[in-house]
């Protein structure tokens, strides 16, 4: 049974929160970015009263801790400290969480509740969240959405980035996009979109297909019509889709062209002889200063996306539910209340505990954990080996660690802090590690 805390009347307290935005895209921004990005936060939204009520530090950190249990090591005795500042650095600076400051005894005494803002998405966001992890135990929305890349006013968190892409590749179906024209419609740089897409492609939540070149427009050769010095009717049907192109973006893939002048040449080209004649009339329009020089190799090719089987359901069943929360949509509210939210509050320690144990392994905490057992462990075992020393092999079968990296950094780590020293043996490829008290 949860902990039940009364909430109180906070009409002449301190209150401090930000403003929540209007625009439907900025609202997922910020709630994919600073709430619902890991399970941990997804619970606390769902154990703060509701706006108008108050719930302390401590008492917080009760029901929290209380909800999920023994269900992991580091969360299952987490700090009231750690709990609040989820709340007051993430929380409350995307305007889902009020800060408030008691009226008495002093204003050092504080506590939290939901905006009203926090009231309306904030709470939904985060039982959707929770409910797709619960029922998707093999997708954690952690290592796909991710961490807040950035907090600048004029950048879109990398979340919010992420999430974007997946709807834009799931909503062109089998249609793969190239990186600059995924870029151009989501109004961010090339480089930026590559560093997600890179991160979506580890995840498997898309498919990556080899591209080819990109000729990009020269500016100061708008008007200026190329002589045609071979094929005359392709070379006009390509510069006429080029004029087309123009109006709309600064580049053009060579894919596209192709896809799109090929079918108007059928029968009368053999299709290989017909792309070798296109890449060589480009190649003349490049030389004619209609685009700038097209750079074969890294920098003159591109990759094409297509959403994966786990993307798109990713997509279909959170993203997009997601979305319509953000865009007040009150064809679901209702249902989505009763089939969604009503369920997660009535089992919600089972709810939190999955949240929680699938997060961990990302966790800071955690890993804090790990890093402190696995050097107690070697410290352990050197110390048994004294003057002698243990190889990497000793200690791989002694920790159980099987991750030859994890146990050189922290060996590294502790050569570093002057706690061991490593001697060389006949093998040049091979060295034992001892405590230096022991030589």
């Amino acid at each position: 049974m949860i902990k039940e805390v009364l909430t109180q009347d906070i009409s002449e307290n301190k209150i401090e929160h930000k403003e929540f935005p209007i625009d439907p895209f900025d609202r997922m921004d910020r709630i994919l970015g600073g709430a619902i990005n890991m399970g941990p936060k997804s619970v606390l939204m769902m154990l703060l009263p509701n706006f108008g009520g108050y719930i302390s530090t401590r008492d917080l950190g009760d029901r929290f801790r209380q909800v999920i249990g023994n269900s992991d090591p580091y969360f299952s005795s987490v700090r009231n400290d750690v709990l609040a500042a989820y709340c007051d650095q993430s929380l409350n600076s995307v305007g889902l969480v009020a800060k408030i400051y008691k009226a008495s005894p002093t204003d050092s005494a504080y506590g939290f509740s939901l905006t009203e803002a926090g009231d309306k998405y904030g709470k939904r966001s985060a039982a959707l969240a929770l409910k797709f992890e619960f029922d998707n135990s093999d997708i954690s929305l952690y290592s796909i959405i991710g961490q807040t890349a950035t907090t600048s006013k004029k950048d879109h968190r990398a979340p919010g980035l992420r999430a974007r892409i997946l709807i834009e590749l799931n909503n062109s179906g089998n249609t793969a996009i190239d990186i600059p024209t995924l870029a151009q419609r989501l109004g961010r740089n090339i480089e930026t979109v590559t560093q997600a897409l890179k991160i979506l492609e580890d995840q498997d939540c898309l498919k990556k297909q080899s591209g080819g070149s990109i000729y990009q427009f020269a500016k100061d050769n708008v008007d200026k019509t190329p002589v045609y010095k071979r094929y005359s009717k392709l070379s006009e049907a390509i510069y006429k889709f080029i004029q087309e192109v123009r109006n709309k973006k600064d580049f053009l893939s060579l894919e596209e062209l192709i896809s799109e002048v090929s079918p108007q040449f059928e029968g009368t080209w053999n299709k290989t002889n017909l792309i070798n004649a296109i890449r060589l009339i480009m190649n003349d329009f490049v030389r004619q200063g209609v685009f700038l020089e097209n750079k074969s190799g890294k920098k003159g090719s591109t990759n094409f996306y297509n959403i994966s089987q786990k993307g798109s359901l990713i997509v279909n069943n959170f993203l997009n539910p997601l979305y319509l929360l953000m865009i007040d949509d009150v064809t679901i509210t209702e249902s989505f209340d009763r089939q969604v939210v009503e369920i997660v509050e009535k089992n919600l320690k089972a709810y939190a505990e999955a949240a929680v144990r699938r997060y961990s392994p990302y966790s800071k905490g955690q890993a804090r954990k790990e890093k402190g057992g696995i050097i107690t462990k070697i410290v352990e075992l050197l110390t048994k080996f004294g003057k002698s020393g243990a190889t990497m092999e000793d200690i791989i079968e002694a920790i159980g660690c099987s991750k030859r990296k994890t146990i050189s950094k922290y060996l590294e780590i502790m050569e570093q802090e002057d706690y061991i020293e490593i001697m060389k043996t006949a093998n040049p490829k091979e060295y034992r590690y001892r405590i230096k008290k022991a030589s």
